[in-house]
C-alpha cells in the first residue's frame, strides 16, 4: 500500500513501531513531521541508536505499516497488496476451518510473517504497481 498524499496528515499520527532480535519493541514518534525523508532519518537514528540493522527497504516497511493501521481513503493498493490479502483471507478461513476440528494451525499468523511472502509482495509491488 502506498500513502496517497505522502505530505497530508496522518490521521492516526505518524508513528513507526519495529522490533530488535531480542524482540523488545521500539516506537518512533514523528507527530511534527510528515512522511519523508527527515521521518525517515529520524527512524534510522533511531534504529541505529539502539543497534538494530536498517533494512534497505525501510521506507517502504513504514508506509506499509502506517497503511495498515489509517482508513483505507488515504492510501492505495498495489498489485502485491491485492495478492497479499486474498491469502490472508484464505488463511483466515483456513484457521477458522482447522478450528472446527480442534486444530490451531496458525496460517493467518504464518502468513503475516512469511519473509518471502514480504519479498514476493514488495516484487509485485514494483514491478506491476
Amino acid at each position: 500500500m502506498r500513502l496517497k498524499d505522502r505530505n497530508g496528515p496522518i490521521p492516526t499520527g505518524l508513528w513507526y513501531q519495529y522490533s530488535d532480535d531480542q524482540g523488545n519493541t521500539y516506537r518512533v514518534n514523528g507527530m511534527d513531521l510528515t512522511f519523508g525523508k527527515q521521518f525517515l532519518q529520524k527512524v534510522k537514528s533511531d534504529m541505529a541508536n539502539k543497534n538494530v540493522a536498517i533494512p534497505e527497504n525501510l521506507e517502504y516497511l513504514i508506509e506499509q505499516q502506517i497503511c495498515q493501521r489509517i482508513p483505507g481513503q488515504y492510501c492505495w493498493q498495489e498489485a502485491g497488496d491485492a495478492v497479499a490479502n486474498v491469502i490472508h483471507k484464505f488463511a483466515h478461513l483456513g484457521d477458522k476451518v482447522a478450528s472446527t476440528f480442534g486444530i490451531n494451525a496458525q496460517l493467518e499468523k504464518r502468513a503475516k510473517n512469511c519473509p518471502s511472502c514480504q519479498k514476493r509482495r514488495e516484487a509485485m509491488n514494483k514491478t506491476l504497481g
